[in-house]
């Protein structure tokens, strides 16, 4: 089975290229290796309970569109 790791960076940079036909349209981004970090503590509590939070959200998403069932 696998597992999961939280990798994250602070040092993003990029372009957006846009285009009137949007099929010309793009983006690049550059992350350099070194500025990667690989489970810090605190991002990890963050990303818990940034999943809490969705799993949440979810659940009242899925029973607002629950369809009521006939006995």
């Amino acid at each position: 089975m696998g597992h999961e790791h939280l990798v994250t960076t602070s040092d993003i940079k990029g372009k957006i290229y846009m285009h009137p036909k949007l099929s010309h349209s793009g983006f690049n981004l550059r992350i350099p290796l070194k500025s990667l970090e690989v489970d810090q503590p605190a991002e990890r509590r963050r990303a818990a309970i940034s999943q809490a939070f969705q799993r949440q959200c979810a659940g009242r998403d899925a029973a607002a569109h629950a369809r009521p069932t006939r006995v």
